[in-house]
């Protein structure tokens, strides 16, 4: 639906994004994952500085009230827009301009669309190791935020798929920061990523960039969703693109 007539969804009317700038060979794949670097329980290289947990075995267990919340904002005249040309990739892409951020083909996928039942599928059938995923996928994200950079990702809103490699992702955001909140679909408080909402028409710029834009993480369902600002789609993410 289009309410306002300024939203647009899937990607250039469902071309898919521009195979031609990826490299499928050297693009980043779940089996690449470094699982050991993990940020909050110490593991690794990432540090362990939240001090919730000790050794690598930190999964299911990650508490993320005290995160605190951070955002890399984005002007309103920074903002591309949506049309003239631009899918919602094509706006992302113009954002890590921007941010002098290159774009890169790594992409890493959380949950993938049963192409009978159209059903969001884990990536991983094993419960552990996809809660692992899940949680290095979060370190991920988190980790860019800390070093001032947004990340391009994916999400599902739909059945079916507009033609994106992954047979999966229907719409492209831009993450930019993380906190922690009240989540009123889940009742609870819980950890949100802000995003920029990439199908907004360059009159409505202001709500593009706002950080009321949000996705939660459920730590029982291992989803990270959220609506949208009028509720009329509901957002799950699919896939992260890394770029450093």
């Amino acid at each position: 639906m289009t309410p306002d007539g300024n939203d647009n969804y899937g990607d250039g009317g469902g071309d898919g994004f521009d195979y031609s700038d990826i490299d499928e060979e050297n693009s980043q794949n779940n089996n690449d994952w470094d699982y050991d670097d993990c940020y909050f329980c110490g593991g690794g290289s990432g540090g362990g500085s939240n001090g919730n947990n000790s050794g690598n075995d930190c999964i299911g267990r990650v508490d993320y009230s005290d995160i605190g919340n951070k955002n890399i904002s984005c002007p309103v005249k920074a903002y591309p827009g949506y049309g003239n040309g631009l899918d919602c990739l094509g706006v992302a892409k113009k954002i890590m301009d921007y941010y002098g951020i290159k774009y890169e083909t790594k992409r890493v996928q959380l949950w993938k669309e049963d192409e009978v039942t159209q059903e969001l599928k884990p990536e991983y059938t094993d419960a552990y190791e996809f809660k692992k995923h899940i949680e290095a996928v979060i370190d991920e994200v988190i980790r860019h935020i800390d070093a001032g950079r947004v990340m391009i990702a994916g999400v599902d809103h739909s059945p079916g798929h507009p033609g994106n490699g992954d047979k999966t992702t229907d719409h492209f955001i831009v993450i930019t920061g993380y906190g922690y909140g009240y989540n009123e679909t889940d009742g609870k408080d819980e950890l949100y990523f802000t995003y920029i909402e990439t199908a907004r028409t360059i009159g409505y710029a202001d709500a593009a960039v706002s950080a009321s834009n949000k996705l939660y993480y459920n730590d029982e369902t291992n989803m990270i969703s959220g609506y949208r600002y009028d509720r009329e789609r509901f957002y799950e993410l699919v896939q992260v693109r890394p770029n450093f």
